[in-house]
């Protein structure tokens, strides 16, 4: 049922709803919240809503940030881009940083307290605090948002931001089970 909902959402976003501003980014979106559903899925374990709600969030910032940083590259200049990219507006895109920022430290915060195995998986919120701020810094000052994937495994602090991060989350994890 998950690969089929994925699928649907895909061909969707392929067919129709990348011509629409906001609903391109959200449909992306969705298909990591059904990847996520589906690891869960793999590995036979429950899936805390809190899990969905922050990677619905963390998609959604990385969704508009990468609009964002594809308009700062076109400097304006709109012609030949995708349809939904033309609508977008760099005050626009500034306004869903912030708001998807908000709710992606948010609801991680309250997924490791409300949906985690051990509340203690709290420590790891600075890592995801440096991590989402670091890449708002590298967007803004370095014009490194176009591409997330590229600056997420390129940037130096952010690798061992995610290192730490893991070394951290499995320490807990591990300490707590």
């Amino acid at each position: 049922a998950t690969a089929l909902l994925y699928f649907a959402t895909t061909m969707s976003y392929s067919t129709y709803f990348k011509h629409y501003v906001i609903l391109d980014v959200m449909f992306l979106a969705a298909c990591y919240i059904w990847r996520a559903v589906a690891g869960a899925v793999a590995i036979d374990v429950r899936i805390s809503e809190w899990l969905i709600v922050c990677t619905a969030f963390g998609a959604l910032f990385l969704g508009f940030n990468k609009r964002r940083g594809e308009i700062l590259l076109l400097d304006g200049r709109h012609a030949g881009t995708r349809k939904a990219l033309a609508q977008y507006s760099p005050a626009m895109l500034q306004e869903f940083q912030a708001i998807t920022t908000s709710g992606t430290i948010i609801s991680y915060a309250l997924y490791t307290v409300l949906g985690s195995p051990t509340k203690w998986l709290l420590v790891t919120l600075p890592y995801v605090l440096y991590g989402v701020f670091r890449y708002i810094y590298l967007m803004d000052q370095k014009g490194a948002g176009a591409a997330p994937d590229e600056t997420l495994l390129r940037d130096r602090p952010i690798q061992i931001t995610l290192a730490l991060f893991v070394v951290t989350a499995i320490a807990v994890l591990v300490r707590g089970a």
